[in-house]
């Protein structure tokens, strides 16, 4: 797309190659033909399309919900917006993330343990989707990070619909029923690896499988 289709026409040397390819690659890989639509609620973003949309022509610093800094991609804010699939791994490329922030989506799979490179994040929220897993010993080493929300990640009965018309409902696991229930993250969240972040000011982590944290609605702060 970014050398045969994009109206802005980068090369390779260009200075926002890299986080013009990243986001694209993002679009593509969480079916942003289908963002704007989440559960009961009728957002369609897409209004913004000529404008402001993702894969347009203009620059990716004015990119729905993209927050840029001095022309660097520093934030994503992405909440209820359709987002359906697994996050890529090369997210991990757009190196001066401060936040992230992909609340009540249909994301699925694993957290990608290349997000532990994303060493100026402060703050990530992945909370109300379907991740599975357990989080990577990556995330324990962002000392910047302060703001760790992961809760709900099991038991939301809540549906996206992809561009080509499928439904991905995240009560089971990868929005397939065949799958069965999806039952979240899994393994130990509160141990010695904590200590590793030491900037952090709120972690939420309930409605998952974590062993040793008896909830429902468990933070610490």
């Amino acid at each position: 797309w970014i050398l045969d289709e994009d109206g802005m026409g980068l090369d390779f040397n260009a200075r926002n190659f890299i986080q013009r390819y990243t986001l694209a690659l993002l679009a593509y890989s969480l079916d942003s033909q289908a963002w704007g639509v989440t559960g009961d609620e009728t957002v369609n973003l897409r209004v913004v399309e000529s404008n402001f949309s993702w894969l347009s022509s203009v620059d990716e610093c004015s990119w729905y919900n993209v927050t840029c800094t001095s022309g660097v991609v520093t934030g994503l804010w992405l909440d209820e917006y359709s987002l359906i699939g697994t996050i890529p791994p090369e997210i991990s490329r757009l190196v001066q993330l401060n936040f992230i922030s992909f609340r009540r989506n249909c994301l699925y799979g694993t957290i990608p343990s290349e997000m532990g490179q994303l060493s100026t994040l402060t703050y990530l929220r992945l909370q109300e989707n379907a991740l599975s897993g357990t989080v990577p010993d990556s995330i324990f080493g962002l000392s910047a990070l302060e703001i760790l929300y992961l809760q709900y990640q099991y038991n939301n009965d809540w549906a996206c619909t992809r561009s080509s018309g499928e439904v991905v409902n995240i009560y089971f696991s990868e929005g397939d029923a065949t799958n069965g229930m999806n039952l979240g993250l899994i393994g130990k969240i509160l141990d010695d690896n904590l200590a590793n972040l030491t900037s952090l000011r709120d972690i939420r982590v309930g409605y998952n499988q974590f062993s040793g944290v008896s909830e429902d609605r468990f933070h610490v702060s």
